[in-house]
């Protein structure tokens, strides 16, 4: 595991499921978070356009998950 995320917290089981959405493909990053923000127990964090800028994004927000 990358010590970067070491910091990231455990998620409590009773809140959203948080998600960095990456792609380098605008129309992409906005489809996929309608598609995700859409379930109630999900909710996008933020975007990122490319691996190196969602690597610094997943280290400063700790999303649960990065489609």
């Amino acid at each position: 595991m990358d010590e970067s995320f070491r910091h990231c917290p455990a998620s409590p089981a009773n809140r959203q499921i948080g998600v960095l959405v990456v792609d380098d493909s605008a129309f992409m990053r906005r489809a996929l978070s309608d598609i995700i923000n859409s379930d109630p127990g999900l909710r996008v964090l933020d975007t990122a356009r490319n691996g190196e800028d969602g690597v610094e994004k997943a280290r400063r927000l700790c999303p649960d998950v990065n489609p």
